[in-house]
């Protein structure tokens, strides 16, 4: 056999896949603890309050999701529904929707007193708060990442940073990009949309198209909190591969 019809050896891979699932694992541990609880340190009454309201403060959200789905339905299913039982229906569902928006609404304004008053007093003192907590609590994260292959670890960086554009995308599509637009302008726009509608031809079932939009809103405002966890995580990355840089 001739030397040169030799099997070449494949050459060794630039990145091993049991340094990426190391990598991996340590981010799905960094992204299930707890993270930081960024919020001031009430005291006295305003701390009593404070739980309360944190205790509490999800259960408008769910109902007012599952008002929204139930006024969705409603919609779906006027047609087959007693004459006159649709529309009284759909205002009282709309009216406690209204009521649980306006709940929450109420619950981040007393939340939000204390730090407007520290704000005023402490300009400063809340941010570099948060700012020492941050680094405090991802800490650990970035010493454990020192041991990975540096290879891996840019590997990783870089196709977690493809799929936080691309979560952000396919929210941004579907209702915009929640920082950009803001709450309150999008809830105004809900209403006058809502109104635009009524008076519409085709009311009968086109307005009720103003909680769906709201639902999708409502689902890309929890994913904006999981965006910002997910910038963290690349923070680190990147500052673990930027220190491996000779």
């Amino acid at each position: 056999m001739d030397h040169n019809d030799a099997v070449t050896t494949p050459p060794e891979p630039i990145v091993s896949q049991d340094a990426i699932d190391k990598v991996l694992a340590l981010i799905a541990l960094a992204t299930s603890t707890t993270s930081v609880p960024q919020k001031p340190q009430y005291e006295g009454s305003w701390r009593r309050t404070a739980d309360f309201i944190e205790a509490h403060r999800n259960k408008p959200l769910w109902a007012a999701i599952g008002l929204g789905s139930a006024l969705v339905l409603l919609a779906l299913v006027q047609d087959w529904l007693p004459a006159g039982t649709a529309l009284p229906t759909a205002l009282a569902i709309g009216i406690l929707w209204q009521i649980c928006g306006i709940l929450i609404l109420l619950s981040q304004i007393v939340l939000s007193l204390p730090i407007l008053y520290q704000a005023k007093k402490f300009p400063f003192k809340f941010f570099i708060t948060l700012v020492g907590d941050s680094t405090t609590s991802d800490l650990a994260f970035i010493q454990q990442l020192q041991a990975c292959e540096s290879a891996a670890v840019r590997y990783v960086t870089k196709h977690y940073q493809y799929h936080r554009m691309a979560l952000e995308k396919r929210g941004a599509i579907l209702t915009g990009n929640i920082d950009k637009l803001g709450i309150f302008p999008m809830l105004a726009a809900a209403t006058l949309l809502w109104g635009d509608l009524s008076k519409h031809a085709l009311s009968d079932w086109a307005h009720f198209l103003v909680p769906v939009i709201l639902i999708f809103h409502a689902l890309n405002l929890y994913s904006f909190g999981l965006q910002q966890r997910m910038d963290r995580i690349i923070a680190s990355l990147e500052f673990s591969v930027a220190s491996n840089k000779p």
